[in-house]
């Protein structure tokens, strides 16, 4: 069973979200804005692809490789602080500097998208020879 995709954001702007909502919604994505990338109580894990705006996450305790359900995340940051330098954007290979085209965030997000969905197809059986 395939989990209903779901992008997460988390940006004080709500400019992103409605962004993402209109291309994302009509093909069956699911956009929710958060205040926080904490995940909430039994929602599953697999199904979510995060865009944190580096200016609203608070930094973690340690540059640590993220949680597995922090990997599959776009950042969008400060030009001014490059993805070696922030936090949030440490291991990220997705790094949109600002000002960014929302043409490359919807881009990275569908790339992520695909991504998770090859991951949770199962794997074709062997067969002994």
């Amino acid at each position: 069973m395939s989990l209903k995709p779901r992008v997460v954001v988390v940006d004080h702007s709500t400019e992103t979200a409605d962004v993402l909502q209109a291309v994302f919604a009509p093909r069956g994505v699911q956009v929710e804005r958060r205040r926080s990338p904490a995940r909430r109580p039994g929602a599953p894990r697999d199904a979510e692809v995060f865009v944190l705006d580096e200016e609203c996450v608070a930094p973690p305790p340690s540059l640590s490789p993220p949680a597995p359900e922090m990997r599959n995340r776009v950042v969008l940051g400060s030009p001014a602080s490059p993805p070696a330098a922030g936090p949030a954007a440490a291991t990220s290979a997705n790094y949109l500097p600002k000002p960014f085209q929302y043409a490359e965030l919807i881009r990275a997000v569908e790339t992520l998208l695909a991504e998770r969905e090859a991951q949770a197809q199962p794997a074709p059986e062997r067969r002994a020879a």
